[in-house]
């Protein structure tokens, strides 16, 4: 009976040790760790006496590994005005303070007709890595491979 005390006695102590030590964890991960996590954007315009443009563009990183690159915006002239979106999801990597690697694995696109998400199917993009920047909350990041590096604005 002694032994059977005992027993139960330690099977008691393990799982409060269990319990403890699970529900003391931090269960929110630390942002800081990984500067780039979070959503950069910017904002342009351009005009002329025939047509004026405005797209914003963004790309959220988050803490799992992924990403979504974001350009919307509007074209107007005299003769029309027209939405255009396009969106690419995709996983990234982000090694030693500044390599960045995309891989995109999906696309959409915004209708004309009635402005909603129009995903395309099978398209896998092959990884591509840069060398980014992040100084005082702008991200320094080429948003094409082979483009020029645009500054985002940590939002």
């Amino acid at each position: 009976m002694k032994k059977f005390h005992l027993v139960a006695l330690l099977g008691l102590f393990a799982a409060f040790c269990g319990f403890v030590f699970t529900s003391c964890g931090d269960d929110e991960k630390d942002d800081s760790s990984n500067p780039i996590v979070g959503t950069w954007s910017i904002t342009e315009s351009e005009s002329d006496q025939q047509m004026s443009r405005t797209f914003t563009t963004s790309i959220t990183f988050t803490n799992d590994g992924k990403y979504t690159y974001l350009e919307e915006g509007q074209h107007k002239s005299p003769d029309f005005e027209e939405n255009f979106g396009s969106r690419e999801t995709g996983t990234y990597k982000f090694e030693a303070g500044n390599k960045l690697t995309l891989t995109a694995t999906g696309y959409a696109y915004k209708s004309q007709e009635n402005n909603q998400w129009i995903e395309e199917e099978n398209r896998q993009g092959e990884p591509w890595t840069q060398v980014v920047a992040i100084e005082n909350n702008v991200l320094y990041i080429s948003l094409w491979e082979g483009g020029e590096q645009r500054a985002l604005k940590k939002q």
